[in-house]
C-alpha cells in the first residue's frame, strides 16, 4: 500500500501456478493505517511487544532501536531483538534478569510497519513482571466461558424446590461422606478464608463490577450458585499450607475461536487476538500488579502455579471453530503461559461434556480436541504438565436438575461441584512432584 494514496502495486512475485494458463489475485481496500504500539509484557530476560502492524524487520530486529529503562532511571541493556510468533510482536532479550518487584518502561526508535509507516501515538509503554515468590500465596488463573462463570444452584433443586434433588444442598443433606465438609455444624456454608476469590463481573466497557473475598457460594451468576471455581477451591485449598488466590477470568458466550483467539492462532491461521484473551491477561496484571491493594494480607508477594480452563460451548456448535478447536487451544495454553512466564505452567481442562449422545461414548469435536491436548503421544511438549477431566460422567438429566438448560449442565449444583473438585485433583496431581 502506498503511503499517502490509494494505490496499490504487486510484484514481482513467481507465479504459484506456472503451468495454469490464468492467476487470480484478490485485492482488498488499501491499509494506510499507522502501526500502533499496543500491549508489552515481560518476564525473565524477555520483553515482548505487540503492534497493530506487520512491523519491517530491518529495524524491527535492531536492538539498537530499543531502551528499557527500570522505574527509577536504571537501564537494561537489550541484547537482541527478533519476531516471534508473528510480524506484529518484537520480542527482546535483556542482558539481565528483570526484577520481579519493579517497573519498566520500553522505548522505541525509527520502527516502521512493512509499508514504512511509522509508529502513531506514544512510542514508550510501561509493564511490570510478574513475581515468583515460592513463600507467596499461590495463585490459580481460572478461565472461560459461562460455564466457568458458573451457574450450579447450592440451595434451589428440582422443580424450584429449596433442598430437592440438583441443589448442593441436597447432596450435602443426602452424601455427608462427601459433601458435609462444605457447612458448618449449624447447616451454614463454610466460608474458607484461606482461599480467595478475584473476579470482575463486568463486560468490556462497563467499568468494573469486582466481587472478592473468602471462598464461598455466589462467585458465579448470582450470589446462590456456584461455578467450578467452588470444587476447585476447596481441592487446592486442602492442599496447601500457604494461602490461595483464585482470578477468575469469564464471560459468557465466548468463543475460543474468536473471542479467546491467541495471538499465536493469528499469527499461525490469521484474524485477530480476542479481545477476551487480552482482557483475561490484563485482569491478572489489575489484580497482581497492585496485590496487597486487593487483599491487605497478602504482603509476602505471590507465585502463579496453575491455569485452569472450562469453556468449549460457542465452538462447539459452530463447525468451522470445532475443527481449529485443538490447534488453537495448543496455541492458547503456549501463549498464557508466555505471557506469564513459566514455559512448563501447569495446565488443567474440563471438557465440554455437557448434553451428551445418546451413545456417551460418542465424543464432539471439541471434546475430542480438549482430551488429545493431554494426550503426551499427540503432544509430547505438555506432557505432565497439561491434563483433561472427561467431564461426562458428571451431567445430570432433566430429571433429578434445577433446569432445563443443557449448555449450561442443567444448572445442578453437583455437576458444577464435581467439575471443578476435579479439575482440582488434576491441578494438584500436575504440581505434585
Amino acid at each position: 500500500a502506498h503511503a499517502t494514496e490509494k494505490r496499490t502495486t504487486f510484484g514481482p512475485f513467481p507465479n504459484p501456478f506456472p503451468t495454469a494458463d490464468t492467476l487470480f489475485v484478490q485485492v482488498g481496500p488499501p491499509d494506510l493505517e499507522d502501526p500502533i504500539l499496543g500491549r508489552v509484557w515481560g518476564n525473565g530476560t524477555t520483553i515482548s511487544l505487540n503492534f497493530s502492524e506487520a512491523m519491517a524487520a530491518g529495524v524491527g530486529t535492531d536492538p539498537a532501536n530499543f531502551s528499557v529503562v527500570k522505574d527509577g532511571g536504571s537501564a537494561v541493556a537489550v541484547v537482541a531483538a527478533g519476531f516471534s510468533p508473528g510480524t506484529d510482536t518484537i520480542v527482546l532479550t535483556t542482558a539481565t534478569p528483570l526484577d520481579p518487584s519493579a517497573a519498566y518502561t520500553v522505548t522505541t526508535s525509527n520502527l516502521t510497519d512493512v509499508a514504512g509507516r511509522s509508529l502513531s501515538g506514544s512510542n514508550a509503554a510501561g509493564f511490570r513482571t510478574w513475581d515468583d515468590n515460592p513463600a507467596g500465596v499461590k495463585v490459580f488463573v481460572l478461565a472461560g466461558q459461562s460455564n466457568m462463570v458458573g451457574y450450579g444452584q447450592s440451595e434451589q433443586g428440582n422443580g424450584g424446590v429449596n433442598g430437592a434433588i440438583g441443589s448442593l444442598r441436597y447432596e450435602v443433606n443426602n452424601d455427608p461422606a462427601n459433601y458435609g465438609q462444605l457447612v458448618d455444624g449449624g447447616g451454614n456454608w463454610i466460608s474458607r478464608s484461606d482461599v480467595k476469590v478475584w473476579w470482575n463481573k463486568a463486560q468490556p466497557g462497563q467499568g468494573d463490577n469486582i466481587v472478592k473475598g473468602d471462598l464461598d457460594i455466589g462467585f458465579a451468576s448470582n450470589s446462590s450458585r456456584i461455578g467450578p471455581e467452588y470444587g476447585f477451591g476447596w481441592r487446592v485449598g486442602d492442599t496447601y499450607t500457604e494461602d490461595v488466590l483464585l482470578i477468575k477470568t469469564a464471560w459468557g458466550g465466548k468463543s475460543l475461536h474468536v473471542d479467546f483467539r491467541p495471538p499465536s492462532a493469528v499469527a499461525n491461521r490469521g484474524g485477530e487476538v480476542g479481545p477476551f484473551y487480552t482482557l483475561m491477561i490484563d485482569q491478572i496484571h489489575q489484580v497482581l500488579d497492585d496485590l496487597q491493594t486487593e487483599f491487605g494480607s497478602f504482603t509476602n508477594g505471590y507465585q502463579i502455579v496453575g491455569f485452569g480452563w472450562h469453556q468449549g460451548w460457542n465452538d462447539r456448535i459452530t463447525g468451522a471453530y470445532a475443527t481449529d478447536y485443538e490447534v488453537n487451544l495448543v496455541d492458547l495454553i503456549n501463549d498464557v503461559r508466555l505471557e506469564l512466564g513459566n514455559p512448563a505452567l501447569p495446565v488443567s481442562i474440563g471438557t465440554t461434556g455437557m448434553e451428551p449422545n445418546a451413545n456417551p461414548s460418542i465424543l464432539n469435536a471439541v471434546e475430542e480436541a480438549q482430551l488429545a491436548v493431554a494426550d503426551s503421544m499427540l503432544h509430547p511438549g505438555f506432557a505432565g504438565t497439561v491434563d483433561t477431566v472427561d467431564t461426562r460422567s458428571f451431567w445430570r438429566v432433566t430429571a433429578v436438575s434445577p433446569a432445563n438448560q443443557g449448555f449450561h449442565w442443567n444448572q445442578n449444583g453437583e455437576t458444577y461441584f464435581l467439575i471443578g473438585d476435579a479439575m482440582g485433583a488434576n491441578m494438584v496431581d500436575l504440581l505434585t512432584p
